[in-house]
This record gives C-alpha cells, sequence and structure tokens, in this order.
C-alpha cells in the first residue's frame, strides 16, 4: 500500500509541475495578439503533450507515465516505430481535448478574435466616463 500511496503522491506532483508547464506553454504563446480559435488550438495541443499518460510496463498491471517522457525514451531505444504503440492514446487524447475546444467555442465560452479590442475598448471608455474625485485625507 506504501508504493501506492507514493504512486498518487508522484502523480499529485507531476500534475501540479504540469500546470505550471502549460502556464509556460501559454507565455510561449506570447505572439499570438488575439486569444480566438487559433489559441485555443495551441492551448489544447500543449495539454495534450503535457498531461497525457500512457502505459508502460513495470511491476504493477496497469502502471501510468507522462506520455511525452514515455514517447521520447521509447523512440531513443526501439526508434520511430515506437510511436505506434502510443497513437491511439494520444488520439484518444487529442479527440478529447479538441471536443472540449470546440464545445466551449460553440458555447459561446471562449473569446472570439474581436473579444481582446472589444475589452480595450471598454476599458478606455470606463476611465474616459469615471468621474476622479479627491481623496479624503
Amino acid at each position: 500500500m506504501e508504493s501506492l500511496s507514493d504512486y498518487l503522491l508522484y502523480w499529485g506532483l507531476y500534475f501540479l509541475a504540469g500546470l505550471a508547464g502549460l502556464w509556460c506553454w501559454g507565455r510561449m504563446a506570447f505572439w499570438v495578439k488575439q486569444r480566438g480559435l487559433f489559441y485555443h488550438l495551441y492551448s489544447a495541443i500543449g495539454a495534450i503533450l503535457i498531461f497525457t499518460p500512457v502505459p508502460v510496463a513495470g511491476d504493477m498491471p496497469i502502471q501510468l507515465a507522462p506520455g511525452v517522457i514515455v514517447l521520447l525514451f521509447s523512440v531513443i531505444s526501439d526508434g520511430l516505430g515506437a510511436v505506434n504503440h502510443y497513437a491511439l492514446v494520444y488520439g484518444a487524447s487529442a479527440t478529447l481535448a479538441f471536443s472540449v475546444v470546440f464545445v466551449g467555442v460553440l458555447a459561446g465560452l471562449t473569446p472570439d478574435d474581436n473579444g481582446d479590442k472589444k475589452r480595450e475598448k471598454a476599458r478606455a471608455n470606463l476611465s474616459r466616463n469615471a468621474k476622479r474625485t479627491d481623496p479624503i485625507i
């Protein structure tokens, strides 16, 4: 039971590190000026690469590890043929991630390409219309 609790602890740490990695992935999109569909698809690709777990051979019957790490080590040891073993897992992960993005777009939960411009215009109007008062001392 101790090994299972360690396993879950390490996955918890990996999840927190993955959130930090996903934040860094989003920061690498500094060149995206408008946070529309393209930005959300880019974020979904980052989430797929960072968070997809894959099964690996080990002592436990079902042992999962971060997919990017397993895929890189498999390619190093077995060549490009090892990519076929993980295609189904990454395909399922990609289907889930892109489905969430498209449902968010259809439901209107993601800003459109004009969202940043509308927000900047609203802030400018708010600051222009706001009355300035002297502080009470």
